[in-house]
């Protein structure tokens, strides 16, 4: 599923960033930009399908109110754009890092927050269990009460270990 648009990428960097970034022969053939740039928004929307597939949200995501939030589409975009510059090889660091690097950890700890239900976003939610549910007829249940005291609950009624 596409998330975004060119024009969403272009929003976050720039027309002009956006065109010399997916232009990597230099050649300002517009087929083959246009190509680039919708390659990235495919990677970048994947990517974010990919690391979101073990959330609350079912993927790919859709919007509650049809509309896809504008957090994630700049998620989609930020990542989409650093692919274009990665894509070019540049470098602006010693350490190997380039001056988009911000906008990819950005985007991470978004990610990490949807995940750890610190960032809760308008899409719409799974509803199914994400890891595999096992019962067992053997093992009650065990816990803590509000007091607690540890124990487990048997037909309905708290019985301390």
């Amino acid at each position: 599923m596409t998330y975004i648009v060119r024009a969403d990428i272009e929003a976050v960097y720039g027309r002009d960033n956006v065109s010399k970034w997916a232009d990597l022969n230099n050649n300002n053939d517009a087929g083959e930009i246009t190509a680039r740039v919708d390659r990235a928004i495919a990677v970048a929307g994947d990517e974010l399908d990919s690391r979101l597939r073990r959330s609350q949200y079912r993927v790919p995501l859709e919007g509650v109110t049809g509309t896809l939030p504008y957090v994630v589409k700049d998620m989609v975009a930020t990542l989409a754009g650093v692919w274009l510059y990665e894509s070019r090889g540049v470098v602006d660091a010693e350490d190997g890092s380039h001056r988009l690097q911000y906008g990819r950890e950005k985007v991470g700890d978004q990610i990490s927050d949807i995940l750890a239900n610190r960032l809760w976003i308008d899409c719409v939610e799974d509803g199914g269990a994400t890891c595999p549910t096992v019962i067992t007829q053997d093992v009650p249940p065990h816990g803590v009460n509000a007091s607690g005291d540890l124990g487990f609950y048997d037909s309905q009624r708290w019985r301390s270990s």
